[in-house]
């Protein structure tokens, strides 16, 4: 698993850049094509929205780790309970 800690607004610029630099040099666009248009085409999204998706899939994946968990033992409980019933 990875853990990335939080980035500053410089380094969100930086990673920012390289990518629509990237994206134009993909596309043989000129480097003074807008960043916004060589994004586009390729359907590329800014950083930070794979950023926070990452951080939401991983928040995601945490608490149902714990649903599960929590799931598992009530029907443990529940069996348990009243398996002195069933034959």
């Amino acid at each position: 698993m990875q853990c990335m800690g939080k980035l500053t607004l410089k380094e969100y610029d930086m990673l920012e850049k390289v990518q629509h630099d990237f994206c134009k040099k993909v596309q043989g666009f000129h480097p003074r094509t807008p960043s916004v248009t060589a994004a586009d085409v390729i359907g590329v999204k800014p950083t930070q929205c794979y950023m926070e998706k990452r951080t939401l899939l991983f928040l995601v994946n945490y608490a149902m780790q714990y649903v599960t968990v929590f799931l598992k033992r009530l029907l443990l409980y529940f069996w348990a309970k009243y398996s002195c019933y069933w034959p």
